[in-house]
């Protein structure tokens, strides 16, 4: 019954083919097209019905007698070796097939061209099927690019970036091939964008970016030696341009490069461009690793302006606070930062336990003699009290501060001698004007 219905449909589809020449006279068409003619439609008719081994052994037959005749048959031919792979377990068999379905390729390249085109194709089914010809494929994927340049497709430019990453791991690709495999990936699906309209690319040039983004920022290839050299030039050429800015940025931050001196021109230029919080507070701390401490002072009352969360806000006040403390001396002007912190975090330890350090290093300005300047640890201790109280994270330092500086409180004799007893309030003057009680070590 089967082979009835075989030989019925093979009779149908020649009736078809022999109609269909009736359109052809007056033009050149030999015998053996009718043929390849005939051949295809045999196979076409199998695949719609669903019988694709009897297509397959057809569209063989058709490939191997009609060499360059249509495009169609090596289109189909990929579709049916890919069928044939997926379904074969034997390595070796199935290590045949994907030659064969490379083979396909190369005989559509011979006779039809889109060398560069086919070629993307045989390095993603290279990947997709035998991944221990990761290099060929590479190099296929890399001709594929060089060859279309901002044609190629957001595929091939995601599986280069990909393969060429696992190579470098392999120690089989360098690191300067890995950065200039990223930049001229991101570079052409870039001006992708700027063409497409359709929503589908779109998404797809947009994932591609992403994609290949997530790769090089977690590669080691993406060091700051290798990067700087690279992106200084892209800066350069392009500076105006605060989305490639940010991208840069957030690369080499990715790479542990923010100390370097194109992270500071970076952060400078976006400051200019579109100034936010945030990347005056960068600029604090790079401008703090310079030492320019004034700048730091400029840069996170500018951050302070333009934040909106409180919490944010007290962190800057807190961090000028340090800056104003420790690098300008400045013993009023930090105690004064650190409250603003509190007004915004008032259940914050840490500006209390600042203000104790500002107390305990400005004892020796206070007064004029060693008694006068012991005094100001009372009201140093009674801060750190303040901060672990608020705290309890904080307990372990502040009690370490409270004992250290317990042991330079006044003794008993001179309190004493300077008509003090233990207990009693006393007000520490000069610009800290605060009460707090006397003690003895």
């Amino acid at each position: 019954m089967y082979k009835t219905f075989f030989t019925l449909l093979l009779i149908l589809i020649s009736a078809n083919i022999s109609k269909a020449q009736t359109q052809y006279i007056g033009n050149t068409i030999d015998n053996d097209s009718i043929e390849c003619l005939k051949g295809i439609s045999v196979y076409k008719e199998f695949q719609k019905l669903k019988f694709i081994d009897n297509a397959i052994s057809q569209w063989e037959k058709t490939y191997n007698d009609c060499p360059g005749f249509k495009k169609i048959i090596y289109q189909d031919g990929v579709k049916f070796l890919r069928y044939l792979i997926k379904k074969e377990n034997d390595k070796l068999v199935k290590a045949k097939l994907v030659d064969s379905l490379m083979n396909i390729y190369d005989t559509r390249i011979k006779y039809f061209g889109e060398e560069a085109y086919l070629k993307g194709k045989k390095g993603l089914d290279l990947l997709r099927y035998d991944r221990s010809r990761m290099e060929e494929a590479r190099q296929f994927l890399f001709e594929s690019k060089e060859g279309l340049a901002e044609k190629t497709s957001p595929s091939v430019l995601n599986s280069l970036m990909a393969s060429t990453e696992t190579l470098y791991k392999r120690k089989k690709m360098s690191d300067t091939a890995v950065v200039e495999t990223y930049l001229s990936s991101i570079v052409i699906l870039e001006k992708q964008i700027q063409y497409t309209k359709d929503e589908k690319k779109l998404k797809r040039i947009h994932a591609a970016i992403n994609s290949i983004e997530k790769v090089f920022s977690q590669s080691k290839a993406a060091s700051c030696d290798n990067l700087e050299p690279a992106f200084t030039n892209k800066f350069n050429n392009d500076s105006e341009n605060v989305e490639l800015i940010l991208k840069i940025q957030f690369l080499l931050k990715g790479a542990n490069c923010i100390h370097s001196e194109l992270y500071y021109q970076i952060a400078l230029k976006l400051h200019q461009l579109k100034p936010n919080a945030s990347n005056s507070y960068i600029l604090a701390g790079l401008s703090l690793k310079k030492e320019k401490y004034n700048e730091v002072d400029n840069y996170l009352l500018q951050a302070i302006e333009m934040e909106i969360s409180d919490s944010l806000k007290a962190q800057y006040y807190l961090d000028l606070a340090m800056i104003s403390v420790n690098r300008l001396n400045k013993y009023k002007q930090a105690r004064s930062y650190a409250y603003e912190a509190i007004k915004l975090r008032r259940n914050w330890g840490n500006p209390y336990l600042l203000i104790g350090d500002i107390y305990a290093g400005y004892s020796s300005k206070y007064g004029t003699n060693d008694f006068e300047h012991s005094t100001i640890y009372w009201l140093a201790v009674d801060q750190y009290k303040k901060a672990k109280k608020l705290d309890s994270a904080l307990t372990k330092i502040a009690n370490e501060k409270i004992e250290y500086y317990q042991a330079y409180f006044p003794d008993s004799e001179d309190t004493f001698f300077n008509g003090l007893t233990k207990g009693q309030t006393y007000n520490i003057g000069d610009w800290i004007n605060e009460t707090t009680l006397v003690r003895t070590r």
